[in-house]
């Protein structure tokens, strides 16, 4: 065979190899975009299942977040951008295991607190985590982030058991170390599952000293987002 024909050969083989590889990147790539979100969060989607009847009389004290109702989360929301923007997809961070409570006095609900370990926010997509933990978020620098309702105006007595209330609350935020007055609005009811809250809170990353991360150029995040929750407290000694 001549050297020519052995040249010829062996640009068919690079060229059958590199078609090869960009079919499977971008089966891969239209999969991962394909992936649906999950859905926002809502007091409609927090299971009632396994709870005990609670009178309203006996919200009043501490409520925790309830550890074994899976349903009780908190997590982060953004967009990211693909191929110079042209292509979006929605990707969500979430954990339910956080520490959250909530104190109520004369069946109102004087404050809440929610404290989560960055780290423990998964997504669809462990490559994505790690820019998340490693470059974002810091979070060998940064561990926690802190949400706190305070004086939120709502009354318990005012809600029928099992209605679904809808109130503007403030509060702090505090993430990637930098605290910053937060104002949003957040569905709510009571009833057998014990006091529900869910909500969202729209940030933007470089207000938080946070740098959106990107993979080349070819993957980016924009800097606005969301931190997202639905919780189920029950009373402190119920848990």
């Amino acid at each position: 065979m001549s050297p020519i024909w052995c040249r010829i050969e062996f640009m068919k083989k690079i060229i059958i190899l590199l078609a090869a590889v960009l079919v499977i990147g971008v089966a891969g790539f239209i999969f991962y975009i394909a992936q649906d979100s999950p859905d926002e969060t809502s007091v409609e989607n927090i299971s009632n299942e396994g709870q005990k009847t609670i009178d309203v009389k006996d919200l009043n004290g501490t409520c925790v977040n309830n550890p074994s109702n899976a349903s009780s989360l908190i997590g982060y929301r953004v967009n990211e951008t693909f191929a110079s923007d042209k292509v979006k997809k929605t990707a969500v961070g979430r954990t339910s295991n956080f520490d959250a409570e909530v104190t109520i006095r004369d069946n109102k609900l004087q404050s809440a607190t929610v404290e989560v370990l960055v780290k423990n926010l998964k997504s669809d997509s462990d490559r994505r985590d790690s820019a998340v933990n490693d470059r974002a978020l810091e979070v060998s620098q940064f561990p926690n982030a802190t949400l706190r309702i305070i004086e939120p105006d709502v009354d318990l007595a005012d809600v029928k058991q099992g209605e679904k209330f809808t109130k503007p609350l403030k509060g702090t935020l505090t993430l990637h170390g930098v605290t910053k007055d937060v104002s949003f609005e957040a569905e709510g009811n009571w009833g057998n599952t014990g006091i529900n809250l869910a909500g969202s809170i729209q940030i933007n990353l470089s207000e938080y000293d946070i740098e959106p991360p990107s993979v080349s150029g070819f993957v980016n995040v924009e800097d606005q987002g969301e931190l997202e929750f639905q919780i189920n407290f029950i009373p402190k000694e119920t848990k």
